[in-house]
């Protein structure tokens, strides 16, 4: 097989900016299948095959690895030998199963920054796998490069979103200065206004160590989700909000009925007008923006998804998502050193604090998706992330969490979420 090489091989970049540095413990895993009528793993690999250097060229990103130098992380270019096809691309041998496992840690010095396999599944079909670091990508962009592996695979053409991501830089200046207007880096560090409404509690249940984390995940009809998010004029994001305002305070058993739920919902800074042309062409980023929406208790399901609605549409179109966003690039300066510090992070074992959100609409020509988040455990500490994403058919809930979290913690969430999906379906049923 030919050697793929390029001139700026092994070149040191620069050192990655404060939030880019943060989730480098984490990989997320997504895949999808299509019938093995359709391609068939080894069809598969040789037709990504025929175009793979041209892909590194056009994604250069898919070339970069991290390496540590005085204990700072710097992006630097893989050598020659760390991105020849084998090293990144396997076919899996026998039948895998149609559910992922997570991710594995791969050590981000030695190769680029994702791998790729394809294996062929139970019921005649072929399953294309991406596993990618979280510090080059968030959840919705990790579907994004499978897709693009995908219209590879299968020898057709990138759609337009797709094609709109090619040839773009590898990084960016430090701080991330041209991913936004003047309007947002004019303002410069700004800590979010939410750390300080935070109040005590403790939504995530206690573990004891060691634990590592797990993804159940399960799947709905998306059809009469799709019906009344149109009937209702609401997105699925606040279907996901609405869950996880139930379902954790159901656990809790009216512990915290009196006090709002502060849910952390990613969003796409690349749709604000206070982003650049650069950025909205941008496919790697980490750098998502938060919004912190708080929302009180509803008994009633409809109020639930409505109160969640229209407290997202209140947050969503002020600047905080792209100050969030710029703000945690900006921490440290361009040697690495601090100079910027939330003088009262918000801490979700211990505050009202958690993670919902909705990846959109995903990996519309595959079957059977997965994603998970292979999230760090830090002693008790650790994140408790909540997920929706769907393609054309089917609705996929997901959760991230340590294994020894209480059993009845991840039933409740299924129960509440099956418990609104029979709601949506009346609901859409009746005239």
């Amino acid at each position: 097989m030919e050697k793929v090489s390029f001139e700026d091989s092994g070149k040191l970049l620069r050192i990655l900016d404060s939030v880019e540095d943060s989730p480098l413990a984490a990989w997320i895993n997504v895949s999808g299948t299509v019938p093995k009528s359709t391609i068939t793993p080894e069809a598969a690999f040789e037709n990504i095959h025929k175009k793979y250097k041209q892909l590194l060229q056009e994604f250069p990103t898919l070339r970069l690895k991290i390496v540590t130098i005085d204990g700072k992380h710097y992006f630097k270019y893989a050598e020659d030998n760390e991105i020849q096809i084998n090293n990144l691309i396997k076919i899996v041998e026998g039948i895998t199963p149609l559910q992922d496992g997570l991710s594995e840690w791969f050590e981000i010095d030695k190769a680029p920054l994702w791998r790729l396999e394809l294996s062929e599944t139970e019921n005649e079909k072929t399953k294309i796998r991406l596993k990618i670091c979280h510090g080059i990508i968030d959840g919705r962009g990790a579907f994004d490069v499978l897709d693009l592996f995908y219209y590879l695979a299968l020898n057709k053409p990138f759609t337009e979103r797709l094609n709109s991501f090619r040839n773009q830089p590898a990084i960016y200046e430090f701080g991330k200065a041209c991913w936004y207007t003047k309007e947002i880096t004019s303002q410069g560090f700004k800590e979010p206004e939410i750390n300080f409404k935070a109040l005590p509690a403790e939504l995530n249940p206690p573990i004891t160590r060691p634990s590592h984390v797990v993804h159940p995940q399960w799947e709905v009809d998306y059809a009469p989700i799709s019906t009344f998010c149109r009937k209702h004029g609401v997105t699925a994001q606040a279907i996901v909000m609405a869950i996880q305002n139930e379902a954790l305070r159901a656990y809790h058993k009216g512990k915290y009925d009196q006090i709002p739920l502060i849910l952390f919902c990613p969003v796409d800074n690349r749709k604000y007008p206070y982003a650049t042309e650069l950025f909205k062409k941008a496919l790697f980023y980490y750098h998502v923006g938060n919004l912190y929406v708080m929302v009180n208790k509803k008994d009633d399901i409809l109020e639930n998804i409505l109160h969640c609605s229209e407290e997202f549409k209140k947050y969503y179109p002020t600047m905080d998502p792209c100050i969030s966003g710029y703000s945690a690039a900006i921490m440290t300066d361009e040697t690495g050193k601090m100079i910027h510090q939330f003088t009262k992070p918000m801490d979700p074992c211990k505050t009202n604090y958690t993670f919902a959100s909705h990846l959109g609409l995903v990996g519309e020509n595959m079957d059977n998706l997965n994603f998970s988040n292979q999230i760090a455990v830090y002693d008790t500490f650790y994140f408790f992330n909540f997920y929706g994403f769907h393609n054309k058919n089917t609705f996929y809930f997901s959760m991230n969490a340590p294994y020894n979290c209480p059993k009845e913690f991840f039933q409740i969430f299924k129960d509440t979420s099956m418990k609104f999906y029979d709601f949506i379906v009346h609901n859409v049923s009746e005239q």
